[in-house]
């Protein structure tokens, strides 16, 4: 393993959230003027019998054919709303545009770096677990991790960088200088922990060392593919690049 093959890269950009935020917001409020308070409350009531279909001694709100009906058409009015239409069109090709540039960066940065192999962390239930507040949590929701995967191998392919995706159990909170197994360890205090790290925030505190959560993660994702990879100081470097992506201006999207 080299140093430049396991180097951690974060991404920062910001103008795409407010992009995105503003034609949300119009999406919201035709929708919430077409599907009024009738409709939103034969939903709501769906969504009560759905949650608590497995709980005993929850009682079923019976929904009528009438109120079903009701709110089909209010679904399908919204569907077919032509301005609807468009302002979602408009959205997903920002989100697009932003993607493939942001891509088109990473691979951009790895030539540069003679890196052939990009190993990527996957969590299946990564939007239905997140927790970062409301706005973020619709941002994260906007973005599709799946199809910015897709289109990094894609380009990957064209530029003969290998990308790799693999699931990311474990890897965040797993001590990687410590050599941590990549699994649960017990309760402490009623709090599932470690062995000899935790995360807080940006940083990885351990017994003897303090450096990014990022790198301490990005590390354990490659163990997840190479098993016998193991944290040896004299040839991992815990170091990284902060790449910068400016989404206006001239040079859009430069590292």
């Amino acid at each position: 393993f080299s140093n430049k093959f396991l180097r951690a890269n974060i991404i920062e950009c910001s103008k795409i959230k407010k992009s995105m935020n503003y034609y949300q917001g119009k999406i919201d409020k035709i929708t919430s003027e077409i599907m009024d308070d009738k409709a939103r409350l034969i939903q709501s009531k769906i969504s009560l019998n759905k949650d608590n279909k497995n709980k005993p001694e929850y009682v079923t709100q019976e929904i009528t054919k009438e109120e079903y009906d009701y709110l089909k058409s209010k679904n399908i009015e919204v569907s077919k709303d032509k301005v609807l239409s468009e302002l979602r069109s408009k959205k997903q090709n920002k989100i697009d545009d932003y993607l493939h540039k942001v891509s088109k960066a990473v691979i951009q940065n790895a030539k540069s770096n003679n890196i052939s192999l990009i190993i990527v962390g996957r969590n299946k239930l990564r939007k239905q677990e997140i927790n970062i507040g409301k706005e973020r949590n619709r941002n994260e929701h906007n973005l599709s991790h799946t199809r910015f995967l897709e289109i990094l191998k894609y380009k990957g392919i064209l530029n003969n960088i290998l990308v790799v995706d693999t699931e990311e159990s474990y890897t965040s909170q797993t001590s990687f200088i410590d050599n941590e197994k990549l699994e649960e360890y017990g309760l402490a205090n009623g709090n599932k922990s470690q062995l000899n790290g935790k995360r807080d925030d940006r940083k990885f505190i351990t017994k003897n060392k303090i450096y990014h959560s990022d790198v301490n993660g990005s590390y354990n994702i490659a163990r997840k593919v190479f098993t016998d990879f193991s944290y040896k100081t004299h040839v991992v470097n815990l170091n990284f690049n902060l790449i910068r992506l400016s989404n206006n201006g001239k040079n859009k999207f430069c590292c």
